[in-house]
């Protein structure tokens, strides 16, 4: 027995060092590779809007959140005891370092028809990521689903109507040694089927294990919920094609379909998720008309925002520094005093991010 819990120590021991030296490196990298999707216009080549008419659109934002994890050591353990057949060798170094999943990472899409757009990005993106050759990527995905978005993978069912896309991929660039870069996993999936993922999980279901009447109920509730992303991805596309015919007028209402084509005549533009932010910065300073937008932004008013930007930071500002700028000194025509107010500003956000930095490490 005390050779057996020496060998445990030892064991927990080695994934610890493993862990410390490989694993947090591979995650921290990998996650900074996947939050670059969240950032404002990365998606706009890909997605076809050179087309003028979808310039006046917000810039697609596909990915609602990236989530990345660590496998823990009693999680690693268990594996290897439960697949001794894959395993042989036992609880060593050799089981883990021989797992795929040790790292593991999760994109989480708002729409259906974006599913393309991340394989497509994943073979674009071929010196940061090679996808695994003997582990080929597997659509869980229904039938029809799978053959209307047309992806090029191998299509695959769960009994309990799980639905995701996984691939097994390794980064080709990386603090780590190649030798000892591990393999890792990639989900993607819509919040729906994150959803309906996270309930199976907690539930522990097990196809084997449960009772007929158990298994039909996941299958309905599967189907529930693969209507209700075809209904939201139909909504989308439906009102994606509106935004892009629509004239606004100065007295519309600054909001999510009128901010965009207005920030696109300025020469600016935004994420989809960095709407609501911006709007909440205008409507603070009593800016909350498409005509107060327009008295606003005037061509003096974007060059100082501009130039007082490359003067402090030595860059430009994002778009929503400029929109943040432009509401702070909307209630002063002198030069000097915006200038003096943008200058706090970029304090103010100096301090935050430090603030929100030191506060959470990770972010």
């Amino acid at each position: 027995m005390d050779s057996d819990a020496d060998a445990r120590r030892e064991f927990f021991e080695q994934y610890k060092n493993y862990v410390q030296n490989v694993l947090f490196p591979t995650e921290k990298e990998v996650k900074a590779i996947l939050r670059e999707w969240k950032r404002p216009g990365h998606w706009r080549p890909a997605s076809g809007l050179e087309d003028p008419r979808k310039l006046r659109l917000a810039s697609p934002s596909p990915v609602q959140r990236v989530r990345t994890r660590v496998k823990r050591a009693e999680s690693v353990e268990d594996k290897i005891l439960r697949r001794r057949d894959v395993f042989t060798e036992g609880l060593c170094p050799a089981s883990f370092r021989k797992m795929n999943d040790t790292v593991g990472a999760r994109v989480i899409l708002y729409f259906l028809s974006h599913m393309p757009l991340i394989d497509g990005e994943l073979r674009k993106l071929d010196e940061y990521f090679e996808i695994s050759q003997t582990e080929s990527p597997k659509a869980y995905l229904p039938e029809e689903l799978f053959n209307r978005l047309a992806l090029p993978l191998h299509r695959k069912e769960k009994e309990s109507g799980y639905a995701s896309i996984h691939y097994i991929l390794r980064l080709k660039d990386s603090k780590v040694a190649v030798e000892d870069r591990p393999w890792f996993e990639l989900q993607v999936r819509t919040i729906t089927e994150d959803a309906w993922g996270e309930v199976e999980h907690v539930l522990g279901y097990k196809p084997e294990k449960t009772t007929i009447s158990v298994r039909r109920q996941f299958q309905i509730i599967s189907k529930q919920l693969g209507a209700i992303d075809e209904h939201f991805n139909h909504l989308y596309t439906a009102l994606t094609e509106v935004h892009e015919e629509v004239e606004y007028k100065d007295s519309d209402v600054l909001d999510p379909r009128t901010l965009p084509p207005e920030l696109t005549a300025l020469g600016l533009g935004c994420a989809q998720n960095e709407i609501d932010g911006l709007l909440k910065v205008l409507v603070s300073r009593r800016i909350s008309t498409v005509a107060a937008l327009r008295v606003v932004a005037t061509p003096s008013r974007l060059d100082v925002v501009r130039h007082t930007f490359w003067n402090v930071e030595g860059r430009p500002p994002s778009n929503f520094e400029f929109i943040a700028n432009l509401a702070a000194i909307a209630e002063t025509n002198d030069q000097e005093e915006q200038i003096a107010r943008i200058k706090d500003q970029i304090s103010f956000l100096r301090a935050w991010e430090s603030i929100r930095t030191n506060t959470n490490p990770s972010t």
